[in-house]
């Protein structure tokens, strides 16, 4: 038996950013869904999101998918 989580939004303000809330905000949803049985935490980052995408791999996230876009011309 598996239950998920997913995480819709999280951003810190750009003067805060690379300060460690983001991890901590991450660990703190981490403990609060282990409490209720959850047994994994899905969220959607952008791939030019460097600094999201080393965060999510220093905390153990690991990518899933890839979506694709294609923008057609007018």
């Amino acid at each position: 038996d598996s239950t998920a989580a997913f995480i819709y939004d999280i951003g810190i303000y750009k003067d805060y950013r690379r300060k460690g809330y983001a991890k901590s905000a991450l660990n703190l949803i981490e403990g609060v869904v282990s409490k209720l049985g959850v047994t994994s935490i899905g969220l959607h980052v952008f791939h030019q999101n460097s600094g999201a995408l080393d965060l999510y791999n220093r905390l153990g996230y690991q990518v899933v998918s890839h979506n694709m876009c294609k923008v057609m011309s007018t």
